[in-house]
């Protein structure tokens, strides 16, 4: 391994035939007896495409439906939800990295079938990948938490609770990590690089502790951001399977916690540059972060989808799919609430069900479009609902891009 590196530190002073032979060599001397096969080694590229179309499929498709239910029946966008785009934006670039590696390096190949020009590349993809991961994990925990403090503390400009304060910390928590790990990163070699390029000679920091630290932080936020709302939720004054379903809709977190155990354990794994063969040992590592990264964007994405399938065009042709299917299989009267109601008098808690909110001494020419009314922060009777609302027929609430809302009668003794 010496005389190689002694090798490559020489190399650009090398005649021209002799850089080009290095370059097609192995990325790492094969064990013994064992030839290298760079055409078609060993793989596990089909795991590999078949995770990142999952992948991408669900946070595409509920990127659309949350987008469709803020742009077009809600009719009002937040901060979070910018955040959510640039954060998506960042999704995009690690998902083509991901693909790099694909292509240069494959995923579970040995080293010594690749070769070191391509080697190379994959190392150069694999600190874009680094650096492109801090995009999104930004941006979708800060819109989260965000997101979060509207939802469960609906009067935080008047009266803020221990959520708040709790969700505050974690958001600024996470924006000084994340930032401040993606500026070590950029400067992790001088020049950068240095760490795709074995014959340049540079400055490093030790990789391997500043992205096991990252992968720890990582987990640990998912942790609390899992567990944060939990306790409100249970505190609602609704039945036990509305709590369940509502708690269910905020604890896909629990995925990504399970993707960031992941990643911390194939990170501390890793064999880092001349210490191993990192070649195979990085792909674990692309798997679990990228779906890590899928399972945050899910966790901000989902809150808001259930009212697309309850509102507008889409949530009437769902609710007539019972009664079209029930008529067509049976001769006996469809069991499909049949109402002379206004639809706006109703609402989902969970996504599917409606319920009839009743005893509401309000007003029915208030129009309520800033956000909320009273909330679990408060001691006395509220409503606790994901973005706006406004008074209809028979003084009854109605959401405007919603999910769910709940009656609340403050903190338990």
């Amino acid at each position: 391994m010496s005389g190689i590196m002694d090798l490559l530190q020489q190399f650009p002073n090398l005649p021209l035939a002799q850089q080009q032979e290095i370059l097609n060599s192995p990325g790492m001397t094969p064990p013994d007896g064992v030839e290298p096969n760079f055409d078609h080694p060993a793989n596990r590229n089909d795991l590999a495409i078949a995770i990142s179309v999952i992948c991408i499929t669900l946070v595409t498709f509920s990127a659309l439906i949350r987008g469709y239910s803020k742009l077009f029946l809600a009719k009002r966008v937040r901060v979070e939800d910018y955040l959510g785009l640039l954060a998506f934006g960042g999704y995009v670039g690690i998902a083509c990295t991901y693909y790099m590696q694909l292509h240069y390096g494959g995923f579970f190949v040995r080293q010594w079938d690749v070769r070191l020009r391509d080697l190379q590349v994959v190392y150069e993809y694999a600190i874009i990948f680094a650096l492109l991961y801090h995009i999104p994990m930004l941006f979708a925990k800060t819109a989260i938490l965000l997101e979060w403090i509207h939802i469960f503390v609906p009067n935080h400009n008047r009266a803020r609770n221990r959520f708040f304060w709790l969700a505050r910390f974690m958001m600024i928590l996470n924006i000084l990590m994340y930032f401040s790990v993606f500026i070590a990163m950029c400067f992790s070699c001088i020049p950068l690089k240095a760490n795709w390029t074995p014959w340049l000679t540079g400055k490093c920091i030790d990789k391997e502790a500043l992205y096991i630290t990252t992968a720890s932080f990582n987990l640990v936020m998912d942790v609390f951001i899992l567990l944060l709302p939990q306790r409100i939720i249970w505190k609602l004054q609704m039945t036990r399977n509305k709590k369940i379903g509502v708690s269910i809709i905020f604890s896909f977190g629990i995925l990504s916690v399970l993707c960031a155990a992941g990643r911390l354990y194939a990170t501390q794994h890793l064999s880092y540059q001349t210490k191993g063969d990192t070649n195979y040992g990085i792909g674990p590592l692309y798997l679990w972060s990228f779906s890590e990264v899928t399972c945050v964007l899910l966790v901000f994405n989902i809150p808001g989808m259930p009212m697309a399938f309850t509102e507008g065009r889409l949530g009437s042709w769902i609710r007539k799919l019972p009664k079209g299917m029930s008529s067509k299989n049976s001769r006996a009267p469809s069991t499909w609430p049949r109402t002379n109601r206004n639809i706006n008098e109703y609402h989902s808690i969970e996504g599917h069900s409606h319920a009839h909110l009743t005893s509401m001494e309000l007003s029915n020419t208030k129009d309520f479009r800033t956000p909320y009314n009273h909330g679990p922060a408060l001691g006395d009777e509220g409503i606790m609902y994901l973005t706006d609302y406004k008074v209809g027929v028979n003084d009854d609430l109605r959401g405007y891009n919603g999910s769910n809302f709940a009656s609340y009668h403050g903190p338990e003794a």
